[in-house]
């Protein structure tokens, strides 16, 4: 973990590799990103230690309540993209991931 609230945290394949990435979703809607580096091939115990690659900021947020955002591939692309859904009508506004 990050020493955050589990709420705030979201999985999600954003670069298309297969795996979910580890995601920290803020209160102003911005998220910063580990991308998934699979099992650590150095840990004896057979993978017991997973590598995650810091990417800092991958979404710079828009102005709501970060709870509201989720992340699913729209596009068949195998990455994952970037939606804000309305709690009360369910209205989406989504934001292509294009890598």
């Amino acid at each position: 973990g990050v020493g955050t609230a589990g709420n705030t945290i979201r999985f999600a394949d954003l670069n298309g590799d297969r795996r979910a990435d580890y995601l920290k979703v803020n209160p102003d809607s911005s998220v910063l990103a580990w991308i998934n580096g699979g099992p650590n091939p150095k840990e004896p115990t057979g993978g017991a230690d997973w590598l995650w690659y810091p990417q800092g900021s991958v979404a710079s947020g828009v102005l709501v309540d970060g709870a509201r955002i989720q992340f699913a591939d729209l596009n068949n692309d195998g990455r994952a993209d970037y939606l804000d859904v309305n709690p009360q009508n369910g209205a989406t506004r989504a934001w292509i991931n294009y890598g």
